[in-house]
């Protein structure tokens, strides 16, 4: 999967950018607030279709714009595309191929680029939101039926709680919240299912990556917390989905007065949790800075192969500020890592690590908004 062109107007300092783009690295360096991260979240909102730095869809127009616009010719598995993306203050206008796409989930999967970038440290050393989300995100780009699970399940969840807080006040039967419990159960045992499979199958891609990077052996094992019951090693075979919905009824059963009590739900994937532990160790907001950036790069690497393993072909890899805080060796190493993963586009300030690339990267300057291909 690549992108072959990518045609930029108004959007944020990039008033007209045209790109012909090709298979491997694509390093754009310059100094900062140039428009560097610019390029990266354009490519990520033509797979995500939202931002990783503003939420407002006015900030991604540029200054006097009235719209801006994201085109992108992709080939993905022999078949070639566009997309676009058109922007104003109003929403968004999404096409295929020249056909409007009305609802995003419908879209997602068209294009897959993956991100790292500093805030991906949150991964590591933030809360439970941050990894249940690198989770979903994960799979759904795997597995669209997924992102449609999810979607069901906050709808579920948000009846359920709003059922809770009329039971509480004596506004609604106890009875009434026996099949909301059900479908619950139904659709939180078939996320919890998914994850666990998707996170068995990422641990032995993750442990040679980390291995390549610290030049040595490590047991890397992610231990997955669950809100309702002790979950296994993520190890050999699991246990059936059956196994899963029958606990899952049973916590529910079990905390069910005391959710009616605090109106709200207790239980679900919607509150789990997951450890990254080195050699047993967690890796914790106490572990160093370093490490953790470079277990969070780790993941980024290994969730594409994994993506790869899955799908057949390497998703788009996006990696902003990936070289700060790493010493020479890791640069190197990082250099090999990313050789052979298809089409990467990373941003960086390190005028020597340019250099290092030079000879298997192209290379462009980005200054006041212009991209300018230098090698």
């Amino acid at each position: 999967m690549n992108i072959q062109r990518l045609i930029l107007r108004d959007f944020r300092n990039l008033h007209a950018c045209d790109l012909e783009l090709t298979e491997g690295v694509h390093i754009l360096c310059g100094e900062n607030g140039q428009g560097k991260t610019n390029l990266l979240e354009s490519i990520y909102i033509l797979s995500n279709l939202s931002s990783f730095r503003s939420a407002h869809l006015k900030d991604l127009i540029l200054y006097g714009a009235t719209y801006g616009r994201i085109l992108g010719r992709i080939r993905s598995g022999g078949v070639q595309k566009e997309l676009m993306v058109f922007i104003r203050e109003g929403g968004k206008i999404v096409k295929v191929n020249g056909h409007a796409v009305g609802r995003g989930v419908d879209y997602f999967g068209e294009f897959a680029a993956l991100l790292f970038s500093p805030d991906s440290l949150k991964w590591v050393q933030g809360g439970p939101e941050f990894r249940r989300r690198f989770m979903d995100t994960a799979i759904s780009r795997i597995d669209r039926n997924y992102l449609l699970q999810l979607k069901e399940y906050k709808r579920v969840l948000y009846q359920r709680n709003r059922l809770l807080r009329l039971i509480h006040e004596s506004k609604a039967p106890r009875e009434t919240l026996k099949a909301w419990n059900e479908q619950l159960v139904q659709t939180g045992s078939r996320i919890l299912e998914k994850r666990l499979d998707y996170l068995r199958d990422l641990a032995p891609v993750l442990r040679e990556v980390f291995k390549a990077f610290f030049q040595k052996a490590a047991e890397i094992r992610i231990q997955y917390h669950s809100s309702w019951f002790r979950i296994p090693k993520l190890n050999g075979a699991m246990a059936d989905l059956s196994v899963w919905t029958g606990r899952f009824r049973q916590g529910i059963e079990q905390k069910e007065d005391e959710e009616v009590r605090q109106r709200t739900g207790l239980i679900g994937p919607h509150l789990d949790d997951l450890d990254f532990l080195v050699d047993g160790r967690p890796l914790k907001p106490g572990s160093s800075r370093g490490e953790m950036r470079m277990f969070a790069i780790s993941l980024t690497l290994s969730e594409a192969k994994l993506y790869r393993n899955k799908k057949g072909r390497f998703p788009v890899l996006l990696l902003d500020d990936v070289t700060s805080e790493l010493d020479r060796k890791r640069q190197e190493i990082l250099c090999k890592q990313i050789e052979s993963l298809g089409q990467v586009f990373l941003t960086t300030t390190d005028d020597s690590f340019v250099g290092k690339m030079k000879s298997c990267a192209r290379i462009f300057q980005v200054q006041k908004g212009e991209i300018i291909l230098v090698t």
